[in-house]
């Protein structure tokens, strides 16, 4: 995985937070699909949060579509350069292509 869990870096009331952890939930319990959604809709409640970017990259990536996952790792990134998860996943991802 790209990212083990979803940090807690916003109150747990906020809706894209809540969005998020139960979508990482899904992730890890194999339910990809609601994972999916779920990291859309956090998206909508909060575009600026980078972890539904991140999930949804983990996603492309276990479907073997590493340039998906790499366009939207760079979009977090883009997005929220600040947040030290998008780095870690993005060193993560590369280490599993084998790219330094």
């Amino acid at each position: 995985m790209l990212v083990p869990v979803m940090p807690s870096t916003v109150p747990d009331s906020a809706p894209a937070a809540v969005k998020l952890r139960e979508s990482f939930a899904d992730l890890r319990q194999g339910k990809t699909a609601e994972a999916e959604a779920g990291f859309h809709e956090a998206m909508r409640f909060d575009p600026k949060r980078a972890e539904g970017l991140i999930g949804l990259a983990e996603i492309a990536w276990g479907r073997k579509q590493p340039a998906e996952a790499e366009s939207l790792l760079k979009r977090a990134a883009t997005l929220n350069g600040g947040n030290p998860l998008v780095y870690r996943s993005m060193g993560l991802f590369y280490r599993e292509l084998k790219r330094f």
